[in-house]
């Protein structure tokens, strides 16, 4: 519904939007993810203010004037900001080297798959919960007192916007006895270039608890 209700007026400031980003994420607590979303059509027409653009009357869509916001971007870098850009409805402009392009980063300035485009809302919900920070989850791999638990898999990990999580898993294999260890190892291995053949850039990230029997 709340979509539904938004219109157009033609006036598309992305200078002020970066502008007001930063005024946000300098008051950012330091230990939080970084991550911004930027929503627009993608066509900015108002001139900048840092970057010395020309100011331009009547508004021009697309003008390099409102396409100037490096100092901008700039400080949003220093933050360590990951932005990932949307375009919303069917005429969006999400051209590479305009607006949109120029502004997103995610996951890197090398490997980014630039502004995405959306045409329905459950459209939006799969871009704004899909995970554009951290790599793609290669393998999920559960340990029960050294023995790996096979009912497990990546299948099992869910993305989301500031990283991955897994449902409630029941294990296998405890021994439930008083004075029983048992340790149940988690191993996630993270890719980060798209190239699942290729493991130099690959990361493994592990996790373990110790579980006691308490059974008489």
């Amino acid at each position: 519904m709340a979509l539904s209700m938004l219109y157009s007026r033609g006036y598309t400031d992305f200078d002020d939007a970066l502008d007001k980003a930063i005024d946000f994420f300098r008051e950012a607590p330091a230990d939080r993810s970084q991550l911004m979303f930027f929503l627009s059509d993608g066509i900015p027409n108002i001139s900048g203010d840092g970057d010395n653009e020309e100011i331009i009357v009547p508004m021009s869509n697309n003008h390099p004037s409102a396409l100037s916001y490096n100092s901008e971007l700039t400080v949003l870098d220093h933050f360590g900001v990951s932005r990932l850009t949307i375009g919303v409805g069917s005429e969006s402009d999400v051209r590479k080297g305009f607006g949109l392009d120029l502004i997103d980063n995610t996951p890197d300035v090398i490997t980014s798959k630039g502004p995405q485009l959306v045409t329905t809302t459950d459209a939006l919900t799969e871009v704004l919960l899909s995970n554009p920070v951290v790599g793609q989850v290669v393998e999920f791999e559960v340990k029960v007192n050294t023995f790996v638990d096979t009912s497990f898999g990546t299948s099992d990990v869910v993305s989301g916007p500031l990283g991955f999580k897994y449902s409630d898993l029941i294990v296998t294999g405890l021994n439930p006895f008083f004075g029983a260890v048992n340790r149940v190892q988690v191993k996630v291995t993270l890719d980060f270039d798209g190239d699942v053949g290729t493991t130099a850039d690959q990361h493994s990230l592990y996790v373990e608890n110790v579980i006691p029997g308490a059974m008489q």
